[in-house]
């Protein structure tokens, strides 16, 4: 019976290694399709530009190609034998080549025209497609994310059974690093002066000179410097290979090595932005949903 009791203990231990790899694989796959989402957005957007800017050169080209056939007609309706007749051959040689230019940018107008009309209809079927690939890229992420939901509730249930350390045993439960107002949140960030997409791998907060900054959950820091951009900074590890990171801060209390426990204060902000990551492996993570309510 004891013997029975070791392998379903190691079977189990087993199945919760085979969970976190699957749920890597899941968290890797929603945050390719992030970036893709993010990636496919820049495009349309740049496309747009691009129509619009086609669109504006058709009317100009229509507008000149129009007067080009005007002056053209004029002068095929113009007496040729009246021009061969002219008793001045330099006023005679300039308007033949009037006549000739005239024809010529007729040509080039024309030749342009349909250049950007072609320009115009490829691009608007690129910008179809693309359309199409991000509203199916959405409806993935959404199913990716009830796969990831799903596949952490039975780690937790295996967690339980096991007493398995890992982070994601408290999930819900932690606490927030800071008490600040959001100022960009992890996701997809529109920048309206650019024109531009980017994607947030963590949270920018708005907070105050001294403000005091806690750690999210028990753990242990494996990494204490001055990052450059972040300043001082310090990176915890906890239970089931998650890791959050912290940066600005001041008259830090911890060094590196350091154990820590949920709501432990790290330092106090030299600056008015926090920035904040919250991974799994090499895997950011939204952190909203693991937070106290």
């Amino acid at each position: 019976m004891k013997k029975i009791r070791i392998l379903i203990f190691f079977f189990l231990l087993s199945s919760i290694s085979l969970a976190q790899s699957r749920l890597y694989q899941l968290e890797k796959q929603k945050l390719d399709l992030q970036l893709r989402i993010s990636n496919l957005i820049n495009q349309n957007e740049l496309l747009k530009r691009k129509i619009t800017d086609n669109e504006s050169a058709i009317i100009e080209r229509k507008k000149s190609i129009a007067a080009l056939v005007r002056l053209n007609r004029s002068l095929n309706q113009f007496n040729v034998g009246g021009i061969m007749s002219l008793e001045n051959p330099q006023k005679l040689n300039r308007t033949l080549k009037v006549v000739e230019k005239i024809r010529d940018k007729l040509v080039t107008e024309t030749t342009e025209f349909n250049f950007i009309q072609a320009d115009l209809f490829n691009k608007k079927n690129i910008l179809d497609r693309q359309i199409l690939e991000l509203s199916e890229s959405e409806k993935l992420i959404l199913q990716q994310e009830k796969n990831i939901l799903s596949e952490e509730k039975k780690m937790i249930d295996q967690l339980l059974q096991t007493r398995e350390k890992s982070l994601l045993s408290v999930k819900g439960y932690l606490l927030k690093p800071v008490q600040c107002k959001i100022d960009s949140d992890f996701g997809l960030v529109s920048d309206s002066t650019n024109k531009y997409n980017i994607f947030n791998k963590g949270t920018t907060y708005l907070c105050r000179i001294g403000d005091k900054v806690v750690s999210v959950g028990p753990g242990r820091i494996i990494f204490r410097d001055h990052v450059e951009h972040w300043g001082e900074s310090i990176i915890i590890e906890h239970d089931g290979g998650y890791y959050s990171v912290y940066t600005h801060l001041a008259n830090i209390s911890k060094s590196k090595g350091d154990e820590v426990v949920r709501g432990e204060v790290l330092g106090y902000l030299d600056n008015s932005e926090f920035y904040f990551e919250f991974r799994h492996q090499n895997i950011p993570i939204f952190f909203n949903s693991w937070t106290k309510r």
